[in-house]
């Protein structure tokens, strides 16, 4: 099963945001929501769940009710984005057995996605993490994350401060999970950023015994903001546009 994260109002993409859904930002000259099933389709899962907010029937009446490989696509509305555990905790009657989770915004070579998920089988995890390694200055936007010896997870920080970095690998918006996660989501509290953070539920099934693992990226695309789409979209606008680490 496949869950898409896609009920974010996607600010930093405004004024396009104004009047199209974040999942129908073009990338590459379609919505970044279809390249994401298209990709996560490699895995044939029967059903993908999407998680809906802001425009949702936008991205609803696109998508239709199944993929072009079949799969059945059912739909979850989260009236107000509260953060990623809020959504997944939302689609939680909807989820059986392990399934990967992605924001809607983020794609990752078909490769990845297949090596996470033989790693959560093989290794026997209760929740599997798609890592980059990235800048310490850069990972106060993104997760921190500590390994252990063994090469476990054995802490993740949302947004850390730079006194909070735990070391230069960072938590991509990819997750593979068990249904152990499901008694973890009640427990998060909103975070000081006013939302209810995965990386809480995560912390919260390593602090009891759950088995967490990652699995590096070294390829990845996130469109984020204006810069994300401009770079993505048009090639020749890149030697102008800031670079991103």
């Amino acid at each position: 099963m496949v869950v898409i994260l896609a009920g974010g109002q996607g600010k930093r993409l405004r004024p396009v945001t104004n009047w199209i859904a974040k999942a129908l930002i073009p990338y590459r000259g379609k919505p970044i929501i279809e390249e994401l099933i298209r990709r996560m389709e490699v895995l044939e899962p029967e059903r993908i769940v999407v998680v809906v907010g802001w425009l949702g029937e936008q991205v609803k009446e696109y998508l239709g009710s199944s993929t072009p490989g079949g799969s059945k696509i059912e739909y979850v509305y989260q009236d107000t984005p509260k953060g990623t555990a809020h959504a997944i905790l939302h689609a939680s009657d909807l989820l059986e057995g392990d399934f990967i989770v992605s924001a809607c915004d983020s794609l990752f070579p078909v490769g990845h996605l297949k090596d996470l998920w033989s790693c959560h089988a093989s290794e026997g995890c209760d929740a599997t993490l798609s890592l980059k390694i990235m800048d310490k200055k850069d990972i106060t936007s993104s997760s921190s994350v500590l390994l252990d010896s063994e090469g476990a997870i054995s802490r993740i920080i949302e947004k850390p401060s730079e006194k909070e970095v735990l070391s230069r690998y960072a938590s991509s918006p990819l997750y593979v999970f068990s249904e152990a996660v499901k008694e973890h989501l009640p427990r998060v509290k909103r975070s000081v950023r006013g939302e209810y953070e995965i990386q809480d539920a995560i912390q919260s099934m390593i602090d009891g015994g759950c088995r967490v693992k990652g699995v590096l990226s070294r390829e990845w695309v996130h469109l984020s903001d204006i810069e994300d789409f401009l770079r993505l979209n048009y090639d020749y606008l890149q030697r102008w546009l800031p670079r991103k680490g």
